[in-house]
């Protein structure tokens, strides 16, 4: 049977990324002001849903841009802790270690896939080389050495 949570990496990935959509909500509902308040919680929380299914299932692709994405929502949890006051600057700075949180998670889960990935191409090129003609490759090596010792 397949688990669903694939590596600690995944989890944490995951679980961080549940907990900024929903402290993304709070925020919004602490410190909404203004006529566009309902458009800018969308946009804030549009990217998060779109990756979330990906993230679930642990789709290497996703996470690929997802890492990427969770470093906006850094920044921003990071602005919030530094330019906000009381309840906003707290929960600022919890939203930069749930990015945090979530962009190592994400790191530790594709690192060995990435590993893999590389090893994969090692071995597909070296396969390319193998079938070079045998012959070919022993008369270009035998001339080259020879060429070395003629000097």
């Amino acid at each position: 049977m397949n688990s669903l949570i694939r590596s600690s990496g995944h989890l944490l990935a995951l679980l961080s990324w549940l907990h900024l959509l929903v402290l993304i909500l709070i925020l919004h509902f602490i410190s909404s002001e203004g006529p566009l308040a309902h458009l800018l919680l969308a946009v804030k929380l549009f990217p998060l849903l779109v990756a979330l299914p990906g993230i679930v299932r642990a789709s290497s692709y996703t996470m690929q841009w997802a890492s990427m994405l969770v470093l906006l929502y850094m920044a921003e949890g990071c602005m919030h802790g530094m330019a906000s006051e009381g309840a906003v600057q707290l929960l600022g700075w919890i939203e930069f270690v749930f990015a945090w949180a979530a962009f190592f998670g994400l790191m530790m889960h594709m690192r060995p896939l990435k590993k893999a990935a590389k090893l994969a191409k090692a071995r597909q090129n070296l396969a390319l080389v193998d079938s070079m003609e045998p012959t070919a490759a022993r008369q270009n090596r035998d001339s080259h050495l020879r060429n070395r010792t003629d000097a």
